[in-house]
């Protein structure tokens, strides 16, 4: 995999190429295990069933000693070269202060930066787009930012509420450039790119059902991983608890048996470990 760059640039020369020299080689190491899945034949045939639910899905993904700070830095970079010029001359000073700091920072200042697992199949990325949005029974206005390619959609929320069921990691910004975790956690639900919009990621039978064409074929509500160290073995339940949609990175992770006590969804949202 080499750097080739989208063609827009965010930092001067001298910055850019230490970006790609401290930054880009960690944001592959996150990305490639799980593009080797998603596009591996029983990976592809998942996603492709997860497609025609309505529901969607929730998927769990685990990396061993990798550097959350240097990684989510890198996110922050390519969303602020998204924006192309549509940020403050002040927040675009914080951003940029933020990913060139190799030691703690404070991120206090900065927009929510959020990540969930994308399937695509669209490449969506951008100046900020503004949506409305009922949530929790409030009428949400959202400015936001995307960079949205498989296996990842960054979310830069300038105003309004980040995409839901995706992970805050603007914290990860403020950590140590060689900060390594020994084990980092995520669980998502999977998005996927079927509408041009910023913050749509519903699955193919959710916009054939809202948009009044009917409900598609499909497997179930949800559908659950249930056994292997791949794509391999599914399982379909009309209410499965979220855990239980688990995405296994080959030689990393190992199966977890669901809870016995199915939880409530926002036990699981947006919940990282580290």
């Amino acid at each position: 995999m080499r750097q080739r760059g989208s063609g827009a640039y965010l930092l001067c020369g001298t910055c850019n190429n230490w970006a790609g020299r401290e930054l880009v080689p960690e944001y592959i190491e996150w990305a490639q295990p799980v593009l080797s899945q998603f596009t591996s034949l029983s990976g592809a045939a998942l996603l492709s069933a997860i497609d025609t639910t309505q529901a969607g899905s929730w998927l769990s993904a685990r990396w061993l000693n990798r550097r959350p700070g240097a990684f989510a830095r890198q996110d922050l970079a390519m969303c602020l070269t998204a924006c192309d010029g549509a940020l403050s001359a002040d927040l675009l000073a914080v951003c940029r202060r933020a990913i060139r700091t190799p030691g703690s920072s404070d991120v206090t200042a900065l927009p929510r930066l959020s990540l969930q697992l994308y399937a695509g199949p669209s490449v969506r990325m951008g100046k900020p787009q503004g949506s409305a949005h009922i949530v929790d029974g409030r009428f949400v206005t959202t400015v936001a930012t995307e960079v949205a390619a498989p296996p990842f959609a960054f979310t830069l929320t300038l105003s309004g509420e980040p995409p839901a069921g995706s992970v805050d990691i603007t914290h990860w910004v403020g950590q140590p450039l060689e900060h390594v975790a020994p084990k980092i956690q995520l669980l998502t639900n999977l998005g996927f790119g079927h509408a041009p919009w910023f913050g749509d990621f519903r699955t193919t039978a959710a916009i054939s059902t809202e948009s009044g064409e009917g409900d598609p074929p499909a497997f179930g509500e949800r559908l659950c991983v249930i056994g292997g160290g791949d794509f391999t073995v599914v399982q379909v339940q009309e209410r499965p608890n979220p855990s239980e949609v688990t995405f296994i990175l080959p030689g990393v992770v190992e199966f977890e048996q669901a809870a016995p006590r199915p939880p409530e969804p926002d036990d699981f949202a947006g919940r990282t470990w580290m």
